[in-house]
């Protein structure tokens, strides 16, 4: 069943957004996919497939994005502190390049945070 809280992608990749999952019919799902300069209005079934009754995948079926929670890297300063911050930050960059080092002993992993 497709929420309009989760995001969602086509099978294909393009960014989809979600307006309505409770229109009546056979396509209660309503939403746009982004082309190249524009979006486009859609209906998908409820499941979020592009046609009722046809069971071959397509392009414009919607597959819910699933993002993965990041890992916290742990670094210590010299007055003992621990700060966390993700790989991709830019704080991680900078711990880096001021020559500190991880505590990996320290990392927080992902099935460790809280929802």
């Amino acid at each position: 069943m497709i929420d309009k809280d989760k995001t969602y992608t086509t099978r294909n990749g393009r960014e989809v957004r979600i307006y309505a999952t409770d229109a009546k019919g056979a396509y209660p799902v309503h939403g746009a996919i982004k082309n190249t300069t524009s979006w486009e209005s859609y209906m998908w079934t409820q499941n979020g497939n592009t046609y009722v009754n046809i069971d071959d995948l397509q392009e414009s079926d919607l597959i819910e994005v699933k993002l993965k929670k990041p890992t916290l890297k742990a670094f210590e300063f010299t007055n003992g502190e621990i700060t966390y911050c993700t790989e991709n930050s830019g704080m991680y960059r900078r711990r880096i390049l001021e020559g500190m080092t991880s505590l990996p002993e320290y990392d927080i992993e992902p099935k460790d945070l809280k929802e």
